[in-house]
């Protein structure tokens, strides 16, 4: 192969890449994000004087709008902690204590082992409790 079929080449790819980056942009700018505008809330809302507590403090204080998806387990038997991920769409009903060996199990009434002995309940008693209820569990 010559030097000029090796710049020619290399200018097909150029052109061919560039050709790309000009369709991801138009795509890119083609969709528009819409915003629903009664879930906005203007500055004057949330310095509102008249308040004792302004929109921006309740929305700051407002934990419970997202889920937790971690809880720390404290084995009942020898009082190991461990920090465990939960799943959103199923409740762990057994959890193996990594220092004792112990197998722990949910105390009577509780769904799994993080309402029992976690330090966050699960997701699914989460979504009862701010109210998005979906009658999982």
């Amino acid at each position: 192969m010559n030097i000029l079929n090796i710049k020619t080449t290399i200018n097909s790819f150029i052109i061919i890449i560039l050709s790309i980056i000009t369709i991801f942009n138009a795509q890119a700018q083609s969709d528009s994000v819409t915003f629903d505008n009664s879930e906005l809330i203007t500055m004057n809302e949330m310095l509102d004087a008249d308040s004792n507590t302004s929109e921006l403090d309740k929305l700051e204080n407002n934990e419970s709008a997202v889920l937790k998806m971690q809880s720390t387990l404290t084995c009942p038997k020898c009082q190991h902690q461990s920090t465990e991920v939960m799943q959103e769409n199923a409740c762990k009903v057994f959890h193996k204590c990594e220092a004792c060996s112990e197998m722990v199990k949910p105390k009577e009434k509780e769904c799994c082992v993080f309402c029992s002995y976690g330090s966050v309940k699960c997701p699914s008693k989460q979504k009862i409790e701010m109210g998005q209820d979906n009658g999982a569990l």
